[in-house]
């Protein structure tokens, strides 16, 4: 060791790390108290500017804890796939003009890159047979129907619709941060929002008849719609499409939603009901690897 020189004992993350986290803060330890002013001038980056960083010391002068002020960018794509991706690279160098307080300098340059994670994104496939409306005396509707419907019918029988999805298989070490159910209203006949907001209720029911119908849900989720205006509507089920993963085998590998409204009916011998394209259900995912 030269005596006339100083030392980084580590930095964190770890040079050619992998997988690093958005909200990852760089954390470099030297072996003495340093000239803080002369080690933050010795900082270069093209990745991370120093005018768009905080630096902070602690107490004995010897760690640096760096700060981006916006979180680290994640590769972003699609699938399940994640080696297509490829990571977005982060690098710095610590210069040797960086100084202790008793004058030596850093016995070499010290050069760190690391990778973030990547953040993908899959669409899940709707499972026909488990995807579909039905009335309150039991009847189911045609699989194959264009248009699903909630409400009542003209018969003062109140209907339900369900849309289920194929849980995907998603790559070892994954963690899904968003999953969000889409549906379209392509249009309403009479008044079905006199009944309230249109619900999504997360189950898991198979077959669909009637004991599906009254099923206690897993969990209510809130109001996909809450008006008659055609267009697509969302709702993150996130915490719903995590729990189904986490019960995939219980579950039948897949997600389902039930999406009703909460007054049955309202007896008035006319149907009111909010019309679902069935090609507009959607469920995407994404995930970080």
């Amino acid at each position: 060791t030269d005596p006339t020189t100083l030392s980084i004992v580590s930095v964190d993350p770890e040079n050619a790390s992998t997988g690093i986290e958005a909200t990852a803060a760089i954390v470099i330890r030297f072996d003495t108290p340093m000239d803080q002013p002369s080690v933050e001038a010795a900082w270069q980056s093209t990745d991370l500017p120093p005018d768009q960083l905080a630096f902070a010391w602690d107490t004995t002068g010897t760690t640096l804890t760096v700060t981006p002020d916006v979180p680290l960018e994640l590769a972003s794509g699609s699938g399940l796939d994640p080696s297509v991706v490829e990571a977005r690279a982060y690098a710095y160098t610590i210069a040797t003009t960086a100084k202790g307080l008793d004058g030596r300098s850093l016995d070499q340059a010290r050069s760190v890159s690391f990778t973030t994670l990547r953040r993908l994104e899959v669409e899940l496939e709707a499972v026909a047979v488990l995807t579909r409306s039905m009335r309150a005396d039991g009847v189911v509707f045609a699989e194959g129907a264009v248009t699903l419907t909630v409400g009542d019918s003209s018969g003062n029988l109140q209907t339900k619709s369900f849309v289920s999805f194929a849980l995907p298989e998603l790559p070892a070490g994954s963690t899904v941060d968003a999953a969000t159910l889409r549906a379209n209203q392509s249009s309403i006949n009479g008044a079905p929002y006199a009944f309230g907001d249109l619900s999504a209720l997360h189950t898991s029911n198979s077959p669909i008849d009637s004991t599906a119908f009254a099923a206690t849900p897993l969990a209510v989720i809130g109001a996909l719609s809450v008006d008659g205006i055609a267009g697509t509507r969302s709702l993150a089920v996130t915490a719903q499409l995590v729990d189904d993963l986490a019960n995939r085998a219980a579950r039948g590998e897949r997600t389902q939603y039930r999406l009703e409204f909460a007054t049955p009916n309202n007896a008035n011998g006319t149907a009111d009901e909010a019309r679902l394209s069935r090609s507009g259900f959607g469920l995407t995912v994404g995930y970080v690897v």
